[in-house]
């Protein structure tokens, strides 16, 4: 399979870390460029990974020619950015969010398919082993029908809804939001209000759902991101908590489980492979017979030595972003997370806060009014 050439824009905390995976998939890519308005930012990417520095993206695209490129920059300047690549034949992989507004999104997924070229959005939080875990059991059936779906986020709601949307496995139809604003905790310097918001969702499979947007600022714990719970007629998901009717699964014999009243809980649990000197994600599981697990399906793609500590499910979710990728691009075919999906992640948000601006007014998805530009952050 053709090897492609890919050039990275935006070099700080975020694009580091793409680039620590993409130069792990050597077989798949060939750095040819890193581009940053930094000058010492980009300096040290180039240094470390071994690719031509850029100050201006423009330029990258045409010294370096890659055959893609991944934004990891503010989605305010995804637009121009897109468009640029797109008039060069370049294909696009940009950052979650994938726009302010739903005009935005629409203009750049219009564009791309008006130009040929593939444009994804990476949304990975749906990619990591507990979620993937939590989506096998939720197919496997022994859960029952689901009823309800409920997420809440302080800092990243489009990983939330990302989650919660792949757990449903269904599109929004109807939101109903309600919220004001409240100061920040802790407050900064200065004190400002940040807008909390709470949304009845309904889905087209039958599903009711909840969306919180809360106010906090600061990173705490993984579970800022997404805070996703499942109610089902045999069993609940409450973030990382698996219970099931005891008439509904069997118990693995000496496995990690307790009785709960009429259910069983099961702790998700996990094991590492060491790879490269790495302790590396290789399962996670929990104790049902059969046992219902998720394996690591690409351990020959461990991240490089130059990573610390622990490989993180994070990790494990860019691989297989990556991976994804490639073969959209040179199989042309639809990535596991398209455009379509990621526009409809923002639209519940905006849906959301619109609703909430309209005292609560009921809006049906998708959002026609042309007109609707609210931005959800």
């Amino acid at each position: 399979m053709a090897k492609l050439k890919i050039g990275l824009i935006g070099t700080g905390g975020r694009g580091t870390q793409h680039l620590k995976t993409i130069v792990g998939l050597t077989d798949k890519y060939d750095l040819v460029g890193v581009c940053d308005v930094d000058e010492a930012k980009v300096g040290a990417a180039s240094d470390k990974f071994g690719a031509p520095p850029f100050t201006s993206y423009e330029k990258m695209m045409d010294v370096a020619k890659p055959d893609v490129v991944t934004l990891t920059v503010s989605q305010r300047l995804f637009d121009e950015m897109q468009s640029a690549a797109a008039d060069r034949g370049i294909h696009v992989a940009t950052e979650t969010p994938m726009a302010n507004t739903l005009p935005e999104a629409d203009a750049m997924i219009r564009r791309a398919e008006e130009k040929g070229i593939k444009y994804e959005n990476f949304e990975q939080s749906w990619r990591w082993p507990r979620e993937r875990l939590k989506q096998r059991l939720l197919k496997s059936g022994v859960m029952g029908d689901m009823v309800q779906a409920r997420c809440f986020s302080w800092v990243a709601p489009y990983h939330a809804i990302g989650v919660l949307l792949k757990l449903v496995d269904a599109h929004v139809t109807t939101v109903v939001g309600y919220g004001r604003p409240l100061p920040t905790c802790p407050a900064p310097e200065g004190g400002r209000d940040r807008n909390w918001v709470l949304a009845g969702l309904e889905f087209e499979n039958g599903v009711s759902g909840i969306f919180e947007r809360k106010i906090r600022q600061p990173y705490i714990t993984g579970h800022d991101f997404t805070n996703c719970s499942v109610d089902c007629t045999r069993g609940h998901i409450l973030h990382d908590a698996i219970y099931i009717a005891k008439d509904a699964i069997t118990p693995k014999q000496g496995g990690a489980f307790e009785e709960v009243r009429n259910v069983y809980h099961f702790p998700i649990q996990e094991e590492d492979t060491v790879i490269n000197g790495r302790p590396v994600p290789s399962r996670c599981w929990i104790d049902t017979d059969p046992v219902i697990a998720w394996e690591n399906p690409f351990p020959q793609y461990a991240p490089e030595p130059a990573y610390e500590g622990r490989s993180s499910g994070d990790d494990i979710a860019r691989i297989e972003e990556y991976l994804d990728w490639h073969r959209a691009v040179t199989e042309n075919v639809e990535p596991g997370y398209t455009v379509r999906e990621a526009r409809h992640n923002i639209e519940v948000q905006i849906a959301a806060y619109e609703s909430a601006r309209q005292g609560s007014r009921k809006l049906t998805l998708p959002l026609t009014d042309p007109n609707l530009e609210t931005s959800f952050w």
